[in-house]
């Protein structure tokens, strides 16, 4: 059970690593947006926000593309490592026979 646990939480890990990022910029581009909305009212912010929130959302993973990468290289060994913990009381019982 721990081992299953540790595996969670490095998969939970590695992906707020993954869209920390993308989430962070996403909301100062919200609160930009919304200050845009609150001193120009006659323009319609909906219509502004959505090519914008997609175009800074794609900006911002394509630079952090290649941190994402070097997060995930050690995810293979780490993988193996945990499987290997987990079938560790499998093998010593007999396999459950």
């Amino acid at each position: 059970v721990q081992a299953t646990v540790a595996l969670g939480s490095k998969l939970l890990l590695m992906g707020l690593r993954m869209a920390g990022p993308v989430i962070a910029a996403m909301m100062v581009g919200n609160a930009a947006l919304g200050v845009l909305a609150r001193t120009t009212p006659q323009l319609n912010v909906l219509m502004v926000a959505f090519p914008v929130q997609i175009a800074i959302g794609l900006m911002v993973l394509g630079a952090t593309l290649p941190l994402i990468a070097t997060q995930y290289s050690s995810w293979n060994a780490d993988y193996i490592d945990v499987a290997r913990e987990l079938m560790r009381p499998l093998i010593a019982s007999g396999g459950g026979r």
